[in-house]
Order: structure tokens, then C-alpha cells, then sequence
């Protein structure tokens, strides 16, 4: 599968791990970021090892859809139709992460399409799946992912101002990777999000502080020009 490089690396799931519910949902996030890897979304990916390791330790802890990752690795890769088989089921009866993944199949079919027509109705699959897992469910990696499809207009009307108030509230809501992307959002201005050094830096102190490390990033991008003319003014 092919797969584009995207600004924004996924990585923090700290969120999650905030409170006594939050851990029971434990093996169901560590799955979901090991999946997220196995699509090289974000253009991040990880050694087979590695993957099948932390599917292990979720099947292990209780989340069954990634007991078995030969079920869509018949071959070397990792296949659409085998992902789609596996995790359909768990979809329909109302797992938001099972269906996050569905959304991250249709949408790499479309990414791979042969053409605007095919891919489209694929963008609004992915749309659906997204939508009804952040909206139901309140599950923040969906409601991330609709927010950017908002955003990037992929298959669907442009709302840049709708897709960055979901992020607003994703990062409300204590998902990190949302407060990573409304910094850089807030340092280069975007549709919706204009230049505003003050909320960056909230943004990206808030994506650090629970582990992300583009909100790191950004926060040290944001406070590098203030270290320097400290330190110019010290001599």
C-alpha cells in the first residue's frame, strides 16, 4: 500500500490512561496504535516484531479483533479486504475503535484510487465511520480523524472552521494529539485558526504535558525565538 506523509505524527494516547475507566480501555488504545502503525498513517510505521507484540499484550488484556494478525496479513502486507473482514463485525456492534480502523481502510483505498470517482464515495465511507464513532461514542482518535477530513476537504465539503472546533473539543476532552495539531494550527494560521502565539503555546504545553511529542515540538518551536533573545540580552 502506498501511503502519504503527513505533518501531524499520532502518538500520544495519554488521555486515556487518566482515570480508572480510561484503563480498562487500555488494550483497546494500545491495539488501535499498533493498527495505526500497520497503516503508516502519519508516515509512521513499526517492525513487524514490534506490532505483533503489542497485539499480543492487547489480545492478552481482553481485546480480541487482533488476536490473530495473519487474518489480514495473508502475505507479507497487510491487506483492505482482510482488515475490513476482520473488523466489520466488532463495528456493528459498537467497538469506536474497530470502526476508527475501517475508516483508515476506506480512506487508504481512496488515497490509492484510480481515479476522483472512485475515490470519493470511499472519502465519505471513511467520513461515516468516523463521524458516527466521534459522534456516538465520543471516541476522540475518530472524532481526530473526522476533524481532518473536515479540514483537508478529502471526499467531502470543505468546513476548515468545523474540523478545527472538533479538535477544540478533542483537546478539550484530553486527546492530546488534537492540542498537538491546533498548535501548529496557531503558529502558522490557518483557515479557522488564526496566528496566536498565546494559544499555541496553551495548545502545545498541553499535548507535551500528557506525552505527545509533536506537541513538544511545537511548544519548543514556539519558545526557542524567546530563549534566544533572553540569552542575546544576558551578554
Amino acid at each position: 500500500m502506498r501511503h502519504p506523509t503527513w505533518k501531524i505524527i499520532l502518538l500520544g494516547l495519554g488521555a486515556f490512561l487518566s482515570s480508572g475507566a480510561a484503563l480498562k480501555e487500555v488494550p483497546r488504545e494500545r491495539a488501535l496504535d499498533a493498527l495505526r502503525k500497520e497503516f503508516v498513517r502519519e508516515g509512521v510505521g513499526a517492525t513487524r516484531a514490534t506490532l505483533d507484540a503489542a497485539y499480543a499484550l492487547a489480545c492478552e488484556d481482553g481485546y480480541l479483533p487482533v488476536c490473530d494478525p495473519s487474518r489480514w496479513r495473508p502475505e507479507d502486507q497487510p491487506t483492505l479486504a482482510e482488515l475490513r473482514h476482520v473488523f466489520e463485525v466488532p463495528c456493528v456492534k459498537g467497538d469506536p475503535a474497530a470502526c476508527t480502523v475501517l475508516g483508515w481502510v476506506a480512506d487508504d483505498a481512496a488515497r490509492n484510487a484510480n481515479s476522483v470517482d472512485e475515490g470519493t464515495p470511499l472519502y465519505r465511507q471513511a467520513a461515516r465511520h468516523w463521524k458516527t464513532a466521534c459522534d456516538n461514542a465520543k471516541y476522540q482518535p475518530a472524532c481526530y480523524e473526522y476533524a481532518d477530513q473536515l479540514f483537508e476537504a478529502r471526499g467531502i465539503v470543505a468546513e476548515p472552521a468545523a474540523g478545527v472546533v472538533r479538535w477544540e473539543k478533542s483537546c478539550n476532552a484530553g486527546y492530546a494529539p488534537a492540542c498537538a495539531r491546533l498548535a501548529v494550527l496557531h503558529t502558522d494560521g490557518a483557515p479557522g485558526a488564526r496566528v496566536d502565539v498565546e494559544k499555541a503555546l496553551s495548545y502545545a504545553g498541553k499535548a507535551c504535558a500528557a506525552g505527545d511529542v509533536n506537541g513538544c515540538a511545537a511548544r519548543d518551536v514556539l519558545i526557542a525565538p524567546a530563549d534566544a533573545a533572553a540569552a542575546a540580552g544576558g551578554h
